[in-house]
């Protein structure tokens, strides 16, 4: 049976007076590919930066194993256009 290597435990998000996430748990094993899907807005990349380290959820708590790689590439302009994702990621 494959371990998890993050989980996310009642995890909530507030910005200003709006509840982003709220009381969010889900985990993911080892080799496992997930995909988070929903309409704009609804909070999938606030999800990921939270899962990322890159914010801290408001109450909650996420752990990851060592050998878990989660980044989060934000959706911004690149100078170059033509640039794959692959060459915006290694920089």
């Amino acid at each position: 049976m494959a371990r998890n290597v993050v989980n996310i435990e009642e995890v909530s998000k507030t910005f200003d007076i709006t509840e982003l996430l709220i009381a969010v748990s889900l985990g993911g094993s080892e080799g496992a590919r997930i995909g988070i899907v929903g309409r704009n807005g609804s909070c999938k990349s606030t999800l990921m930066k939270v899962m990322a380290g890159v914010e801290a959820p408001d109450s909650g708590r996420v752990t990851k194993s060592k050998s878990a790689g989660i980044g989060n590439l934000s959706q911004v302009y690149f100078e170059n256009p033509e640039s794959t994702v692959g060459e915006v990621v290694l920089g």
